[in-house]
C-alpha cells in the first residue's frame, strides 16, 4: 500500500530536474522504489513490502508517479501470501509548493488506489491478522513517544536538589564552581575562534504531507478462517464500497508520511470491516427468517396432519353410528 509513502519521496524527487542528467529514469526509479519499500515497512510496523514498479513524470509544476503491483506481507503466524494487495496507485504531487515550503510540507493534489485486496484471517474468534496489525501499529508508535520523553524526564529529576546542604557538600560545589569556570572560559575561547565558521547542518526533519483528493476504488474483502496449520478453508469474498475524499487533510491533518499512511489505511480497514459486519448481520438475519420460517413450516405440517387425522376419526365414527343405526332398525316384514 503505497499510498502516500512517495509523499516524502517527493522530496527526494523534486531535486530529480537537477540530478537528471547524472543519473537516468530507470536508476532514479529504483532509488524511489527502495525508499518507497523501506517506508512503508516502516509506517506497518515492519510489515514486509514489495512494489512490481514505478513510473513518473515531470509536467511542469507537477510530478506524476505511478505505481504497480504493491504487496504488503502477513503477519505470522497466519497462513495467507499477504495481507494486502494494490494493482496500482497514482499520485499527483505539487512541485512547486514542496520548493517554496523548502521542502517542509508535500501537497499531493490526487491520489488514486486502484484494485484493492484486504485478507482477513482469522486463527481464533476474537482475533485476526488486520486487529494484530493495528494493535501493533499503536504499540510500535506509543513506544517510540515513551523513548522521546525519558531524557527530558531524566535531565528534569537530576536537576531536584537533594536533602540539606553539609560542609563537604559546601566544599565539594566551591571546587565544582572552579573547575566550571575553568571549562566555561575553554568554551568561551572555542566559540570565539569557531565565529565565522560555516554552521553545523541540523538534521532534516520529516516532511509534512497534506493530502488533497483521495479515491480508493474496487475494494475487494477475502475473509478466510484458518487453524493452526495450513489447510484452510476457502475464502469468502466480499466487494466494497469505494473509499472517496474531496480534501483529505480537512478533516484528518497534515501528517508526517509514516502518520498519513496508517490513518488511510485505518480508513480502508473501517471501510472492510462495515462490509464484514453488515455481511454478519445479514446472515444473522437470513438464517432467523430461515429458522423462524422453517418452525412456522413444521407448525402448519404438524396442523395439517392434526387435521387429516382429526377427519378420518370423524369419517370412521359417522360410518360407525350409520351402520348402528341400521341394526338397529325392526326388521321388514317378509311376503
Amino acid at each position: 500500500m503505497v499510498l502516500l509513502t512517495l509523499a516524502a519521496l517527493a522530496a527526494g524527487a523534486a531535486g530529480a530536474g537537477v540530478t537528471w542528467s547524472r543519473c537516468g529514469k530507470k536508476s532514479l526509479g529504483r532509488q524511489m522504489k527502495g525508499f518507497a519499500e523501506s517506508l512503508i515497512s516502516k509506517a506497518l510496523a515492519g510489515s514486509s513490502c514489495k512494489l512490481g514498479g514505478i513510473d513518473f513524470k515531470i509536467s511542469g509544476c507537477e510530478m506524476q508517479i505511478g505505481v504497480s503491483g504493491v504487496e504488503v506481507g502477513n503477519l505470522p503466524p497466519y497462513k495467507s501470501e499477504s495481507l494486502l494487495k494494490i494493482a496500482s496507485v497514482y499520485l499527483a504531487v505539487n512541485l512547486q509548493s514542496l520548493l517554496r515550503s523548502g521542502f517542509k510540507q508535500v501537497i499531493i493534489e490526487e491520489l488514486l488506489v486502484d484494485g484493492l485486496q484486504l485478507t482477513v484471517e482469522k486463527i481464533h474468534l476474537t482475533t485476526n491478522n488486520v486487529k494484530e496489525l493495528l494493535h501493533k501499529i499503536t504499540e510500535e508508535k506509543s513506544d517510540q513517544s515513551g523513548e522521546t520523553q525519558q531524557p527530558t524526564n531524566q535531565s528534569a529529576m537530576g536537576a531536584l536538589p537533594r536533602g540539606m546542604p553539609t560542609l563537604n557538600t559546601v566544599a565539594g560545589g566551591v571546587s565544582n564552581a572552579a573547575d566550571g569556570m575553568v571549562k566555561l572560559g575553554k568554551a568561551t575561547a572555542t566559540r570565539v575562534a569557531a565565529i565565522g565558521q560555516p554552521a553545523k547542518r541540523h538534521e532534516p526533519k520529516d516532511s509534512k504531507v497534506c493530502l488533497k483528493k483521495v479515491e480508493v476504488r474496487s475494494i475487494v474483502v477475502h475473509s478466510v478462517s484458518a487453524m493452526m496449520s495450513d489447510n484452510k478453508t476457502p475464502s469468502l469474498s466480499l466487494k466494497a464500497p469505494p473509499i472517496r475524499f474531496l480534501n483529505f487533510s480537512e478533516s484528518h491533518g497534515i501528517q508526517n508520511a509514516a502518520d498519513m499512511i496508517q490513518l488511510l489505511l485505518k480508513e480502508i480497514l473501517g471501510s472492510a470491516s462495515r462490509v464484514v459486519s453488515d455481511l454478519a448481520k445479514d446472515s444473522a438475519s437470513s438464517a432467523g427468517s430461515y429458522l423462524g420460517e422453517a418452525a412456522s413450516t413444521i407448525s402448519q405440517a404438524a396442523t395439517s396432519v392434526g387435521g387429516a387425522l382429526g377427519g378420518v376419526v370423524q369419517s370412521s365414527a359417522d360410518s360407525v353410528c350409520v351402520f348402528w343405526n341400521w341394526l338397529s332398525q325392526p326388521a321388514l316384514p317378509s311376503k
